[in-house]
């Protein structure tokens, strides 16, 4: 985005006169009926060319600040064009004929993963929980 809004909520029958909005390029202040807001803005903006809109419905008060320096992008080149180990982004996408979930993973795979193999070759605990007793906390009842 090349603007940052501010949405700051008022009283809805607050007079709009008694709302002091001040736009400077790193913070925002506003004040009304003698208090104050002050909000640090996460960049530079253009205060001359900022708008303040108060809704009628809400009373919100909100602050459109153009950036000073808005990020430029490149132009994003088309789906066609990328391209992904070979071949493009609309290849992949299509689907010939039906996979079968079944056979996705072969036997030997399978027979590797197996949980029981697995829990034999986990190291074993590091310390036991007997070492973290203290006398001074009772047990859990």
């Amino acid at each position: 985005k090349d603007e940052i809004v501010v949405d700051i909520a008022f009283p809805r029958f607050l007079d709009t006169a008694q709302i002091d909005a001040d736009v400077q390029p790193t913070y925002i202040r506003c004040t009304a009926k003698g208090k104050h807001i002050q909000l640090v803005l996460p960049e530079e903006v253009n205060s001359d060319a900022s708008k303040a809109l108060r809704s009628t419905i809400t009373g919100h008060l909100v602050l459109t600040c153009p950036k000073a320096r808005p990020l430029v992008e490149g132009a994003k080149p088309a789906p066609d064009q990328l391209e992904f180990k070979g071949a493009t982004v609309r290849e992949q996408l299509e689907l010939n004929g039906s996979v079968d979930l079944h056979n996705i993973v072969s036997d030997n795979e399978a027979a590797a993963a197996d949980p029981a193999d697995l829990a034999k070759e986990a190291p074993p605990p590091l310390e036991s929980d007997d070492d973290f007793d203290e006398d001074d906390v009772p047990p859990l009842e």
